[in-house]
């Protein structure tokens, strides 16, 4: 049987020899999409083993480094892969919360849905999220519109944003809005 080691050493040596063979192929843009894949195997290891176990521990410190990294890519991964975690990843919000005023749109976005999914909000990440939800990007408005939903009442700010995606936005994203929006009324602040 093979220890997590060799399992995590295997996995290492296939990715990198999946990465160099892109690279060589030209195909360099899949780095993200690899790297995700890594992490979520081991995330699920990890979870595996239990929140209070020394592996969860570590990749959670682990994905705490990477929301520091100088690569673009790697804040935001870890950012998303952080709110999966949901509540176990609160040792990761004074990180998150600095992510929020991030030069990348696409990291400040994924800083504060996972800040949604851990269940600890602010009214300057409500305000991200607008910012997103009045950009170009579907997906980006879609991710926003997730979070603002999560937030609940608390995204009360959001609605006349939310209602005029609702009239002009893409059908997934019209989708989103509405949970959002039904999410954002369920206390009665509409």
């Amino acid at each position: 049987m093979l220890t997590r080691e060799d399992v995590k050493a295997q996995n290492h040596f296939l990715l990198g020899a999946l990465m160099i063979g892109l690279v060589l192929l030209g195909i360099n843009t899949m780095t993200g999409f690899f790297t995700r894949m890594h992490l979520e195997n081991e995330m699920s290891m990890a979870v595996e083993h239990g929140t209070d176990s020394a592996l969860f521990r570590q990749m959670l410190d682990e994905l705490i480094d990477d929301l520091h990294s100088q690569l673009d890519w790697k804040r935001q991964i870890a950012a998303l892969e952080l709110g999966h975690l949901g509540p176990s990843a609160a040792p990761a919000i004074p990180h998150l919360r600095r992510l929020l005023a991030d030069e990348r749109q696409r990291v400040r976005m994924a800083a504060a849905l996972a800040l949604a999914r851990i269940g600890n909000y602010t009214a300057d990440m409500v305000q991200a999220l607008m910012e997103l939800l009045q950009g170009s990007n579907n997906h980006e408005k879609y991710r926003a519109a997730k979070a603002l939903g999560l937030i609940g009442p608390d995204a009360n700010q959001a609605i006349p944003l939310l209602e005029q995606e609702l009239q002009t936005g893409y059908v997934e994203v019209k989708m989103a809005v509405r949970e959002a929006l039904e999410r954002i009324d369920r206390a009665g602040n509409r």
